[in-house]
């Protein structure tokens, strides 16, 4: 995954924070590891990394996704989250599962390569009408427009076919364009 650059000490200066496929490292400027990095995950197959900062206080959460589909969470510690159940998503993602804050509620998506879209609240819980498929191939990132409420705001995602979808938090799929093609 991407290497993320956190404030791990809360004094202004970076560390850099990445996954292999069986370790979470953190190390300081100078390549030297931090306590207690690194730790070891209880997957073999991690592919991405999320740090969520829920209120910008610099208490993070790392959400570690694995190519199986699995989410993980670990505390600041690298100590996995209290109360977190490891979530399946039962297969390959679009891109790394995120934190996003609409409307001081907090939703964590994960979106499938084949078009299955989980959101869930912070507990990892699924939200009414999750999993959303979207019965498309997918392809690149997603975009979300936040609007006045759950029903106006939506992410939209690119389809392998050619498709534009736009899809709410209420579960609904707004929208299904076909874009031009050469």
């Amino acid at each position: 995954g991407d290497i993320q650059q956190i404030d791990y000490f809360r004094n202004n200066k970076l560390q850099y924070l990445f996954t292999t496929s069986s370790a979470m490292y953190l190390v300081d400027r100078l390549g030297k590891p931090v306590e207690p990095f690194p730790i070891q995950l209880k997957m073999r197959d991690a592919e991405y990394l999320s740090v969520i900062d829920y209120d910008h206080s610099k208490k993070y959460r790392f959400l570690v996704s694995a190519r199986s589909g699995k989410l993980w969470m670990y505390d600041k510690e690298g100590r996995a989250l209290e109360g977190w159940r490891p979530n399946n998503t039962e297969g390959s993602l679009l891109t790394a599962a995120r934190h996003h804050r609409i409307k001081g509620k907090d939703y964590l998506i994960a979106i499938r390569t084949d078009g299955m879209v989980y959101l869930m609240n912070r507990r990892g819980e699924l939200f009414k009408k999750f999993p959303l498929n979207l019965e498309a191939r997918l392809s690149g990132n997603y975009f979300l427009e936040i609007g006045n409420s759950m029903s106006t705001t939506y992410f939209v995602v690119i389809a392998k076919e050619g498709f534009k979808i736009k899809f709410n938090l209420e579960g609904k799929i707004l929208s299904r364009e076909t874009l031009i093609k050469t």
